[in-house]
Parts: C-alpha cells; sequence; structure tokens
C-alpha cells in the first residue's frame, strides 16, 4: 500500500514545490523592483503591519493559500483536511477578493502593496473577460454571462468546459444563485427557483474531502449534485473511481476515451 502510495506523495510534494517557488519568486521579483526604486528600507519598516508581511499574506491569498483559526492550526489543519477538500484553498477564494479590496483602501498598508492588490484584480478580471469575448465572437465556443448558470464563465466548446477563473467562478455563481434563488438549467436555458437551504447544503457537499463524500453520498441516497445513488456494483465502482482515483490519472484516462491513443 505505501509502495503504490508514493507516486502520489511525489506528485504531491511536486506541487508543494512548484507553488511555494512561485511564491517566493513573486515576493522577491516585486521587492527587487521596490530596491531599484529607493523603497525598500521604507516598505519594510512601515509603522503597524510591515510591507513585506502584507505583501506575503496578498500572495498567499491569491496563490490559494488562505488563513484558518488558530484553533485550526498545526493537527487541526491535517484533520481538517480530512474531511474537507483543501480547506485553505477555499478560504482563499472568499479572503482574496475581501482582503485585496480592504488592501487597496487601507491607510496603514504601504503604497507598494496597494499598487499590487490593484494590479492584481485589474489583470484578473481584464484579462479573463478579454479572453472571454474573443472566444464567444471568434465562434471558437460559447460562453455563459448568466452567474445563475453553473457554466458562467466558462468557455464551452462541444462537450468540454474550460474554467480558467481559479475556483471564484464556484463562489459567485452560488453567491448569485442564493441572493436571486433561481438556477438556470445549462441545458435548456431555463430559470427556474431555487432553495436558499438546498443550495447552501449542497455546495457544503461540494467541498467535502472524497471519502466522506463518498459515505454522506451512501448514507442520502443521492450525489450532491441530486443524481440518484444506487446500490448497484457498477454505480458504486463507478463513483468510487469518479471520488478516489487522483485527478491528473483520470484526466489522461478520459483523454484517451476521448480522443483515442
Amino acid at each position: 500500500l505505501m509502495a503504490s502510495l508514493a507516486p502520489i506523495r511525489l506528485s504531491n510534494r511536486i506541487y508543494a514545490l512548484y507553488v511555494n517557488m512561485q511564491r517566493f519568486d513573486v515576493m522577491y521579483n516585486t521587492m527587487s523592483k521596490m530596491e531599484k526604486l529607493g523603497l525598500y528600507d521604507s516598505w519594510l519598516t512601515k509603522k503597524g503591519v510591515g510591507g513585506a508581511k502584507s505583501f506575503g499574506q496578498l500572495i498567499n491569498w491569491a496563490s490559494g493559500r488562505g488563513s484558518l483559526p488558530n484553533w485550526l492550526s498545526g493537527k487541526g489543519a491535517v484533520i481538517m483536511n480530512q474531511f474537507f477538500y483543501s480547506p485553505r484553498f477555499v478560504m482563499s477564494r472568499i479572503e482574496y477578493p475581501v482582503k485585496s479590496m480592504q488592501t487597496i483602501f487601507s491607510k496603514s498598508t504601504p503604497a507598494p502593496v496597494r499598487q499590487e492588490a490593484i494590479r492584481q484584480l485589474v489583470s484578473i478580471v481584464g484579462i479573463g473577460t478579454a479572453i472571454l469575448a474573443l472566444v464567444e465572437e471568434s465562434g471558437v465556443g460559447h460562453v455563459e454571462l448568466d452567474p445563475r448558470s453553473t457554466d458562467f464563465g466558462k468557455i464551452r466548446a462541444g462537450n468540454t468546459r474550460i474554467d480558467f477563473w481559479g475556483g471564484f467562478q464556484q463562489f459567485a455563481r452560488f453567491f448569485t444563485q442564493l441572493a436571486t434563488a433561481e438556477r438556470k438549467n445549462t441545458e435548456t436555458g431555463k430559470i427556474t427557483e431555487a432553495d436558499r437551504e438546498d443550495l447552501i447544503i449542497r455546495f457544503g457537499r461540494s467541498k467535502e474531502a472524497p471519502a466522506p463524500a463518498l459515505l454522506h453520498d451512501l448514507i442520502k441516497g443521492e450525489t450532491y449534485i441530486g443524481e440518484e445513488f444506487e446500490a448497484s456494483k457498477e454505480f458504486i465502482g463507478e463513483q468510487a473511481y469518479n471520488r478516489l482515483t487522483p485527478l491528473f490519472i483520470q484526466d489522461v484516462i478520459d483523454a484517451i476515451r476521448i480522443e483515442g491513443w
């Protein structure tokens, strides 16, 4: 068993190393620019929350490492990971837009950090919107603009959907559906009423870790999207494959099924 888990652990370490290098590179390059502009010393010695610390927080939120309560640090975070799918990443998708706006309008935040927060937000929204507009105008794919639809902000080409918003799209759609109590069918385009309590429960279930989610579906008798959970060997096997097989392996298999070898 340990030998079979080795490739998964190796993949996990490579991913963690890449993200940590990315965070360090962004921090290093920005601080180098500040040094050239003569702002390095004043940035680090800023009263209150230091410039380096506040900028480090901004990088963490943007790159998917959100904050957890102190009582969940250490072993608490490890245990939480067994029940929820990447809780730090989920928190970062909420924290980043909220904290970025606070950073931009906070007088105590050093100017270089505010400028970087503005640059990031403009880049994410501007570039993303431009890509979607080009795809829609070129006819290469279709873009859903209604935030009540699960396809909101995604590029749809045939049976393929491309979502490059890094997890922010899910929250935009969820909060819109929650506010309007409506959802849009992705196939028919029909608008239907949605129960807010059901929306919250389904969204929460979608954030469960694979193993607890599978057990929850077995007890509930249906998946979090409302699909009936059959007691057949074939259906349970399919669900186990979808929930417990590493995503990169599923992607390879799906590609071979669709495109061939």
